[in-house]
């Protein structure tokens, strides 16, 4: 895909991509406002792409290696995100694109060398929207506010929600 993203390159490198790229020594991993996190291998192969939505949203990705325990971390903080305009472009979360609500959190995820789910905490929370789905809310219904904090452990086989309000 060769595109020229929204919102300019860095002034200080000339870059398109965020001023920090990372790696695990695998791959080389790189954030775009307009088209969101895309890792690549060493020969320049693509091999993974989260579409992020380019929304008024506020999206701070910071990761990390971790060689002794060869696990890799993902730490996503973000504030006003649409989970709809996400859910729109991730197949797994189609499920979701009638949650239009606004969302404030951080979500951190740690993964095994091969890239594998070992461990998930979510603390979000939203403003004022409105929630449909197909099947169990046809017509939109308003939420006021809403919290999801929980953590979910692969080697564990646990999910502990330690708090979930929806008003």
């Amino acid at each position: 895909r060769e595109q020229e993203p929204h919102e300019g390159s860095h002034v200080d490198n000339g870059s398109w991509a965020s001023s920090s790229p990372i790696t695990d020594g695998e791959r080389v991993y790189a954030y775009f406002e307009s088209f969101g996190l895309y890792a690549y291998d060493f020969d320049g192969k693509l091999t993974g792409h989260l579409p992020l939505p380019s929304t008024s949203a506020r999206l701070k990705a910071e990761a990390a290696f971790n060689r002794v325990q060869q696990r890799f971390t993902l730490h996503l903080a973000f504030t006003d995100l649409h989970l709809s305009a996400v859910a729109g472009r991730v197949p797994a979360l189609r499920e979701l694109t009638g949650v239009d609500i606004p969302l404030d959190g951080q979500v951190t995820s740690r993964l095994d060398s091969a890239g594998k789910v070992q461990d998930l905490r979510v603390d979000i929370t939203g403003k004022a929207g409105t929630v449909s789905h197909p099947t169990l809310f046809p017509e939109a219904r308003p939420v006021s506010h809403l919290t999801v904090r929980g953590h979910v452990s692969e080697a564990e086989k646990s999910f502990a929600l330690q708090e979930a309000t929806v008003k």
